[in-house]
């Protein structure tokens, strides 16, 4: 009985490491990381919308400015026009891409497209905070 026991247990722990052994480089938890370009104020990010976003300028005030509700070391503002962070409308555009953002040496540019007017409400509000993320300097893990 005890060698069952010792048997069931070697094998039971043998199992798991064969399954983590092959799973684990698939488990990743870093979502992002820094993408080489560092922002040279966190506390005083500013940011504008062009008229050609459309109706949805008020997507991008609340969601850009979420991420100072959850990083209170950033500091993000809007200005009417030529803001560290530049967001335009392309929505003609049907590429399949709700949105990009472009690194230039002293701003960026996060385009949205077609695909992001007929998102819903949560990934549009994903999209805001995923592309202003790559313009504070994270990348894609």
């Amino acid at each position: 009985m005890k060698k069952k026991i010792i048997f069931k247990s070697i094998s039971l722990g043998c199992c798991i490491f064969f399954c983590l052994a092959i799973c684990y480089p698939c488990i990743n938890t870093m979502a992002y990381v820094f993408n080489g370009y560092i922002c040279p104020n966190p506390s005083n990010i500013t940011y504008s919308i062009d008229s050609s976003v459309g109706p949805y300028a008020s997507d991008i005030v609340h969601n850009a400015e979420a991420w100072a509700d959850y990083c209170p070391e950033l500091g993000m503002s809007s200005l009417s026009h030529s803001g560290f962070i530049r967001f335009r409308g392309d929505l003609t555009v049907s590429n399949g891409a709700y949105a990009t953002c472009y690194h230039n040496t002293s701003f960026h540019t996060i385009t949205l497209y077609n695909s992001y007017t007929s998102a819903s409400p949560e990934n549009r509000a994903e999209t805001i905070v995923h592309e202003v993320g790559h313009a504070l300097g994270l990348a894609h893990c």
